[in-house]
């Protein structure tokens, strides 16, 4: 597979799209600007959604009780297991107060500075609920964020209104 991959990229995945959920899929697989050399473009017609394809398709495919993440963490000894329903449910909260609450819209830029924490996985995810094909940035320098989401590891450091399982969102 590795071989037909770097050998004929386009015939590879355009074979490997149908092995996620699209809600318009793509007829252009590799799109090549003849302008700029090294510039390309994949799925350019297409739209998926990254949140759905990770959670929802699960849970649609009956397998909602199913382990999804576990979180191990050698520091603290704390072990948690979340089923793909659970951390749909999470997802789904978080996105609508980032979009409902706090005013995230398609194409604005989210910070997210956590450490490898169950948190961290459903900040990452929330904004792809309603960023439906837009890439979403995080970049720390000049991404001019409309929010920046942290671990509060203190709760005196929180505000009790801007914490969210957690996060402290700014």
């Amino acid at each position: 597979e590795y071989d037909s991959s770097v050998d004929n990229p386009e015939a590879f995945w355009g074979g490997e799209v149908k092995n996620i959920h699209w809600f318009e899929p793509p007829t252009k697989i590799l799109s090549k600007d003849p302008d700029k050399p090294y510039s390309y473009q994949w799925f350019a017609d297409g739209t998926t959604n990254t949140a759905y394809n990770c959670l929802d398709v699960h849970v649609n495919q009956g397998h909602g009780q199913r382990t999804a993440l576990i979180y191990d963490s050698p520091l603290t000894g704390v072990k948690t297991k979340f089923s793909y329903q659970e951390l749909l449910d999470k997802v789904s909260t978080f996105a609508g107060a980032l979009k409902d609450n706090l005013g995230v819209n398609v194409g604005d830029r989210v910070i997210i500075y956590m450490p490898m924490i169950p948190e961290a996985i459903i900040a990452m995810v929330s904004p792809f609920k309603f960023l439906w094909s837009d890439p979403f940035l995080l970049n720390f320098s000049h991404c001019g964020s409309v929010l920046r989401c942290a671990a509060c590891l203190f709760q005196d450091w929180c505000n009790p209104f801007c914490c969210f399982w957690g996060l402290c969102l700014t």
